[in-house]
């Protein structure tokens, strides 16, 4: 057992190890013979890698743009859409585009409409401003115990809009639909206008 290992021991130190393995050594590479084939085989792989490095960094892979988020860039003004309500209810009376009416004070829910109902329905469920199980309870979680009404006339649409208000713990809520319609266009948080869908 000792002369064998001692005898590959010699072979590695004078053949190498390639050649003790059973593999080509450098010279037969160096021939060329099988340089050519293998070159082959590599060429497309780097012609792929050159076409990759070319492309451009922020182009995805299958050649496409990347995703951009459809949010305002700070300092482009653009031609954006403008809703028609505005930013803030405070607002509206002030602006020529908009000519809004008295509210109407529903203090029970026995003064609601079928169609004041359907709204308030459409209304929390697409927003969800906080739960209720009743109307009454609803009423008796409102500051004043109330929902206020009015219509509101877009001038430059000559289209009429209903806008429901309410006060729950110090902030105001509210929906505000196509008149005559359950369709919400627009919520109101405190005052301001969110979720718009009517803009020009």
């Amino acid at each position: 057992m000792t002369r064998f290992i001692t005898a590959a021991l010699l072979l590695l130190a004078t053949t190498g190890c390639d050649a003790a393995l059973g593999l080509p050594s450098d010279a037969v590479w160096a021939d060329g013979a099988d340089v050519d084939v293998d070159a082959e085989t590599d060429a497309p792989a780097t012609e792929a890698d050159e076409d990759l490095a070319d492309e451009p960094a922020d182009e995805s892979a299958d050649g496409e743009e990347p995703f951009v988020p459809p949010f305002p860039i700070d300092g482009d003004e653009g031609d954006e859409d403008r809703c028609v309500f505005g930013e803030h209810v405070g607002a509206w009376a002030e602006d020529p585009t908009l000519a809004p009416g008295l509210f109407e004070h529903i203090t029970h829910p026995a003064d609601l409409s079928d169609l004041d109902l359907d709204q308030l329905e459409e209304g929390f469920a697409r927003w969800d401003f906080f739960d209720f199980a009743t109307l009454d309870e609803f009423f008796g979680m409102l500051e004043g115990g109330r929902v206020l009404a009015r219509d509101v006339d877009s001038l430059d649409l000559d289209r009429s809009f209903t806008h429901l208000r309410m006060h729950f713990r110090g902030m105001e809520f509210g929906f505000v639909f196509v008149a005559g319609t359950d369709r919400p266009v627009a919520a109101v948080v405190d005052g301001d206008v969110v979720d718009c869908s009517v803009a020009y």
